[in-house]
């Protein structure tokens, strides 16, 4: 190759001058035009995530903080993450008093939660649902008396704003009486325990009695009419020859100090019992059979996912329960001259020794 001369220095010149007058007389031209990136080359700020908000009602303690907790694990499986695109409050729920809760309920509307996962006793579920009206609400402890009744028309298409999972179904009863029977055949005539809140019109007590004819065992409802009542109440019916012990569900059953006394009077009566909540055999309760609740929870978090995708909560079906909780106290078993059968044994989720 020769070496650029000044004749070739001359010429580069002119070439460069040309292309400059080129951008002023035509600056749209090829000579001139700048880089245009490809299609995909680059693309728009991306907009930050909707943030959305969920409501878990709870009344507090360890037993609750463990359900919600169930709930954001829930919602962490499904990609959601708090403080990016979910806030997940815990809001106090009373029990007892609707009226609390429904100025809780106020409050959440003009805050315009997205979703609440509920927790309302069954006879103030109508009302708390129609005051929570358009917000979608998903009760994780729905009882099947609920079902087929306002806000509740169906399984398949609750109707309303209200959709959930059965936890407390009439027919636990009948198959927490005929664990009883299984572990403790003796026993002949049983008490159904009943908290001082429940109606007269008891659900559940027609499966209780059929399976309580079919295992030929007597049963007697024994309702305390407060914590005062408890050993008064169930002694009469120890008199009347009770010998075994079956809970039914409620609220006052869950305080510390009436489950002592209970626990306190089958220990010293030899009672064999079947319980509710799987506390109680770590109080040295006999057993405990019932839905696991935290389980529920979780899957109240495939509820809202839906929900917030858009999903219209009246055609999202009620679905039964799918885990459960059965712990066992051997210790309790062998100081009540008791042997559990080992096929009982294999159904336990949980074992105390």
């Amino acid at each position: 190759m020769q070496p650029i001369g000044p004749t070739d220095s001359r010429a580069v010149r002119a070439r460069s001058a040309l292309a400059a007058l080129l951008c002023v007389v035509l600056p749209l031209s090829a000579a001139c035009a700048p880089a245009i990136p490809l299609p995909g080359a680059w693309a728009a700020p991306e907009s930050p995530p909707r943030v959305y908000r969920v409501a878990v009602m709870t009344l507090g303690g360890p037993v609750w903080d463990g359900w919600t907790e169930g709930f954001r694990d829930g919602m962490r499986d499904l990609g959601y993450v708090e403080g990016r695109d979910l806030v997940v409050e815990d809001v106090p729920a009373d029990s007892e008093d609707v009226q609390t809760t429904l100025a809780t309920i106020a409050r959440l509307r003009l805050e315009g939660v997205d979703a609440i996962v509920s927790a309302v006793l069954p006879h103030h579920l109508s009302v708390v649902a129609a005051a929570a009206a358009p917000i979608p609400m998903v009760e994780p402890l729905l009882n099947t008396p609920n079902v087929g009744a306002p806000p509740i028309t169906s399984y398949a298409h609750p109707g309303g704003n209200l959709t959930g999972i059965i936890a407390i179904d009439v027919a636990q009863h009948a198959r927490r009486l005929q664990l009883l029977k299984q572990v403790a055949p003796a026993v002949t005539r049983v008490i159904v325990l009943t908290p001082w809140d429940r109606p007269d019109d008891l659900p559940g007590w027609r499966e209780i009695a059929d399976m309580a004819r079919f295992l030929h065992v007597d049963v007697e409802r024994v309702q305390p009419t407060g914590p005062d009542d408890i050993e008064p109440a169930l002694e009469g019916a120890v008199e009347r020859g009770a010998d075994g012990l079956l809970q039914y569900q409620g609220n006052p059953f869950g305080d510390q100090a009436v489950r002592q006394r209970i626990g306190a009077f089958a220990a010293q009566y030899h009672l064999p019992a079947v319980y509710i909540d799987q506390g109680w055999p770590k109080l040295g309760a006999l057993m405990a059979y019932n839905t696991n609740d935290a389980a529920n929870y979780r899957r109240a978090a495939t509820y809202v996912d839906r929900i917030l995708k858009g999903a219209n909560v009246q055609d999202l079906p009620i679905e039964q329960p799918t885990t459960f909780d059965f712990v066992v106290n051997l210790n309790t078993a062998r100081n009540l001259g008791l042997t559990v059968p080992k096929d009982v044994l294999a159904q336990a989720s949980q074992i105390i020794e």
